[in-house]
């Protein structure tokens, strides 16, 4: 975890100490809820154990925490959501290609790539717990 723990209290660079406080206190209730969703309908332990642990790192708690939780960051958001999906395999976007493209004699049709089952499973459990 990237994030600095100070007691109880989380600090990350250029986020407002209450508004890291906040986020992190929901990212926490988020994973747990997920993970108890996950168990209820058969995720992998594994997956649950990793489940969203990129959002603790500088690419995405900023972003995040200040959307969420700090006023907006419109900018930030959208860099910390597109390192997110491209980390995070049990996010639908992660098996598209971006424009589209799908690479000559390849049999994937219109650059979306079939999301494996584990991670559809997956999936539903972070709906779940959202």
């Amino acid at each position: 975890m990237d994030v600095m723990a100070a007691g109880s209290k989380f600090r990350m660079p250029g986020v407002d100490d209450s508004v890291a406080d906040a986020y992190a206190e929901s990212l926490r209730d988020h994973i747990a809820y997920v993970q108890e969703a996950g168990r209820k309908i058969g995720v992998h332990p594994s997956q649950l154990d990793v489940h969203d642990q990129s959002k603790w790192c500088p690419l995405e708690f900023p972003g995040y925490a200040r959307h969420f939780k700090g006023g907006g960051d419109p900018d930030g958001f959208a860099t910390a959501w597109l390192h997110h999906i491209h980390y995070n395999p049990h996010h639908w976007q992660h098996w598209i290609f971006s424009d589209g493209y799908t690479p000559k004699g390849s049999k994937v049709e219109g650059g979306v790539v079939e999301m494996p089952g584990i991670y559809v499973l997956e999936m539903v459990a972070d709906w779940m717990g959202a």
